[in-house]
């Protein structure tokens, strides 16, 4: 993990929110030009709601919501299972 802690399921459920991510919008949710700076966003910013990258698709907020709670930076925040 990033940030050092020992891995657990929930790095399992934060990678299942990034595949979702990108399915959806063809993006990964962090860019940057650099490794260190795709790192430091996983660690400290909100990606943009796949809803608001593809408007389009017009995803369901549910949807919306199931993914920011994957991506939640803190894994208690994150689904229990």
């Amino acid at each position: 993990m990033i940030s050092g802690a020992p891995p657990a399921y929930a790095a399992d459920l934060y990678a299942v929110g990034i595949i979702l991510y990108e399915l959806l919008t063809c993006q990964t949710p962090f860019f940057g030009g650099t490794t260190i700076e795709i790192l430091s966003r996983q660690l400290r910013t909100e990606p943009e709601p796949p809803s608001k990258k593809r408007p389009e698709l017009a995803i369901n907020p549910e949807l919306d919501a199931l993914i920011k709670r994957a991506l939640s930076k803190h894994p208690n925040d994150r689904f229990t299972s």
